[in-house]
């Protein structure tokens, strides 16, 4: 594996390759110990010795251990660690993506749910009416006595339950990218280039932002794009991911294979904008992300109204 951070070494400058005086030669020990053909009078690793005290115990480094062996324990720690933060990376990249895929699914209970445009009322109502009797007594006398009760009651009851919904503007311009990116703006000139219809991140690893400043702080929103990932040779999170701000909210970083509509609800903090970086530190295939189809407004949960009316009648 190459490592771009560290330096050349400044002894094989000028040295031809598998030479064998060069610093890739194939030849056994060249320029070791006493077989030096190349009169380079260097100091064998194997002969420079650790002579403590004390024991260093973050790379178990004893005294009179050669430098050879000091590096040996050292490459293994290190190769340790980047296994356990590649282990970390798939980790972080798969609870990203349940995180994605929960978000669409309350979005899809949202929208069968009726949201964004429906009104529902339902009724209900009940009546009940009760008569009492009427009773008359007479006596065969020259005296008739005659007693008589009538009553009646009638009670009705109305249940009225409203479910209102609401259908909030998308805060974005030209969010379909149908000819131009124009309307956004951009934190790296040209990192971010119109492609077909789609808004492309060109520039590997200068993490350019594609925004508008369209937010209030403080206010929550609804945010949807279609999203496409495509770099076969380089999927790791670490190297090849995009963020998605809210003013100073960030959700990210994250990345897909292939491509996908991402669902988000976050709140604006601080400043109005709204934005998309990308980055891709492999750079190594052009055109690997693209976005199109970005909606955003004000978040609008849906809401229940119940009124219950009772009208008795005597």
């Amino acid at each position: 594996m190459a490592y771009p951070f560290l330096p050349v070494n400044p002894s094989c400058g000028t040295v031809v390759v598998n030479d064998v005086c060069g610093c890739s030669s194939v030849v056994t020990n060249s320029g070791c110990n006493n077989n030096d053909p190349c009169s380079t009078t260097i100091t064998a690793s194997s002969t420079i010795v650790y002579n403590g005290p004390p024991v260093l115990l973050c790379i178990i480094a004893e005294p009179c251990d050669t430098l050879n062996v000091i590096l040996q324990k050292i490459d293994e720690i290190i190769c340790n660690l980047l296994n356990q933060i590649n282990a970390l990376n798939n980790q972080v990249a798969n609870i990203t993506n349940q995180i994605i895929n929960i978000n669409n699914e309350i979005v899809d209970i949202n929208n069968t749910l009726g949201e964004c445009c429906t009104t529902t009322t339902s009724t209900s109502s009940t009546s009940t009416t009760t008569t009492s009797s009427s009773t008359s007594t007479s006596t065969s006398t020259s005296t008739s006595t005659s007693t008589s009760t009538s009553t009646s009651t009638s009670t009705s009851s109305s249940t009225t339950t409203t479910t209102t919904t609401c259908n909030n503007p998308n805060l974005i311009v030209n969010g379909t990218f149908d000819t131009n990116l124009n309307g956004w703006s951009q934190t790296v000139f040209n990192d971010w280039v119109w492609s077909a219809g789609r808004a492309n991140y060109v520039e590997g690893e200068e993490q350019g932002i594609l925004y508008q400043d369209i937010l209030t702080p403080g206010v929550t929103y609804d945010i949807t794009f279609d999203l496409w990932m495509n770099n076969p040779t380089c999927t790791e999170l670490l190297f090849f991911y995009i963020n998605v701000y809210a003013g100073d909210t960030v959700y990210g970083p994250f990345n897909i294979v292939g491509n996908q509509t991402i669902n988000l609800i976050l709140q604006c903090t601080n400043t109005p904008m709204f934005g998309i970086q990308a980055y891709d530190s492999c750079n190594l295939i052009v055109d690997t992300i693209f976005i199109d189809n970005v909606i955003v407004n004000e978040h609008c949960p849906q809401f229940t109204t119940t009124t219950t009316t009772t009208t008795i009648t005597l």
